[in-house]
């Protein structure tokens, strides 16, 4: 990787996951579960409780599907999409975003959402997921970078707005001109 914090990128990944590496920081302990795994940027800020609810939600939709996902939501969550694999538009409600992910998933055989980075932002979370897979019609490989603004409320995610660039992302989120590259450590 070409990100400074390979020592840690690479502990990340022999931690197997999201839990087991938030673990590891703060109690200095190594498990090692055997279903999660993931390759990630650890440049994040992992003291921030938003940034792990983000990813134990994105570790739930990788493992237990859309409804997994939907239990770290509000009931009245707006989800904006960029547009980028179905309609652009705003979804609301456990059922709008259920058959917009849903729709995803149909049209792409082996739909993968991998984190990238998830950034504290104060009230929010900045997110970035490389998502891969193929055209269910064509056969063709697909492989797209997305980026995230996540608000919430109290302790579940309440708005998710995506972006096609980093700097859409952090502008959204009141961090306009920031880079988002933080070390951990």
């Amino acid at each position: 990787p070409d990100y400074p914090s390979e020592p840690l990128s690479r502990l990340y990944r022999a931690t197997k996951g999201w839990r087991c590496f938030r673990e590891l920081v703060a109690c200095r302990e190594v498990r090692y579960p055997e279903s999660r795994s993931r390759d990630w940027d650890t440049r994040t800020t992992m003291a921030s409780a938003h940034v792990e609810l983000v990813g134990e939600a994105l570790d739930s939709y990788r493992e237990d599907g859309i409804d997994a996902l939907l239990e770290y939501t509000v009931p009245d969550i707006e989800w904006q999409t960029g547009g980028t694999f179905v309609d652009e538009g705003t979804c609301r409600g456990h059922d709008a975003v259920r058959r917009y992910l849903a729709a995803m998933e149909d049209a792409f055989e082996g739909l993968r959402v991998d984190p990238r980075e998830l950034i504290d932002a104060g009230d929010a979370v900045v997110g970035h997921t490389r998502d891969t897979g193929r055209g269910r019609g064509s056969g063709v490989p697909v492989e797209v970078d997305h980026y995230y603004a996540i608000w919430f409320r109290g302790d579940k995610i309440r708005r998710i707005q995506n972006f096609r660039d980093r700097t859409s992302a952090f502008e959204a989120v009141g961090l306009a001109g920031a880079t988002g590259k933080r070390e951990v450590g």
